[in-house]
């Protein structure tokens, strides 16, 4: 399919989708659908952006007038605070390979999507201020109850700085965040810790870039699937827009 019948059938798709009940969608599920979409397509080797790329100019076009029209009509505008992104959701990213941890960039955007979730990092300098090494603000652990093998596993991310808490001399006194997010027995193939630890151990072995986030190789090996260098700020918040 090309990019002009691609820019057709999704302006028609957008105009015409209904959820099972009949009823027109919100106009940011309008928007998640057709990043959604964009995700599916370039995970098959199509290298596409449709919110930038000049070939679908229409199409964004008609998402526009279709996510006012919505707007107009008080179709989805109670929500004020962020989306949250429902189990249901979640739950078809997964089935839609859109989330997992099967290649490079897959794992690598799961776990800041993952990361995102269970410590409430959305912008992406937050994500881009996450370091891995001694002074990493994420590491495993266990909470230990009898003993250390009647514990579960989990993450702990403690906040170095934020808005409210810059470091400073006024702030010394603020505790630092903390959050826990634990190990997934249930469904250990969407386990957080289970995830982090497969990026972490697939990092460069002698990489000196203490960022948390790397970019994909070109050519990952079965033991080294990433490089020294870190991602980029933009690519970061693009990332996780593209998620809520």
């Amino acid at each position: 399919m090309t990019n002009d019948q691609l820019n057709t059938v999704l302006g028609y798709f957008i105009t015409e989708v209904r959820n099972k009940k009949g009823l027109e969608y919100y106009p940011n599920t309008l928007y998640e659908l057709i990043i959604c979409i964009q995700r599916f397509l370039r995970q098959n080797d199509r290298s596409i952006s449709i919110l930038d790329d000049r070939d679908f100019s229409a199409l964004r076009s008609v998402l526009d007038s279709k996510m006012k029209e919505l707007s107009r009509n008080g179709i989805g505008l109670k929500t004020k605070k962020a989306d949250v992104i429902s189990a249901d959701q979640e739950t078809y990213m997964w089935s839609n390979n859109i989330l997992g941890t099967d290649t490079p960039k897959k794992l690598c955007d799961t776990l800041l999507y993952c990361i995102g979730l269970n410590f409430a990092l959305r912008a992406g300098q937050e994500h881009r201020n996450l370091r891995v090494g001694t002074n990493s603000q994420i590491s495993v652990k266990i909470s230990v109850k009898i003993s250390a093998a009647d514990g579960r596993q989990y993450l702990e991310y403690t906040e170095d700085v934020s808005k409210t808490n810059c470091g400073g001399l006024e702030h010394r006194k603020i505790q630092s965040k903390v959050v826990r997010a634990y190990q997934n027995t249930d469904c250990p193939e969407r386990c957080i810790i289970n995830m982090y630890q497969k990026y972490m151990s697939l990092r460069p072995n002698e990489g000196k870039c203490q960022a948390f986030y790397l970019r994909s190789k070109k050519y990952p090996t079965s033991d080294e699937w990433y490089d020294d260098c870190p991602i980029g700020v933009h690519q970061l918040q693009k990332t996780g827009v593209e998620f809520v």
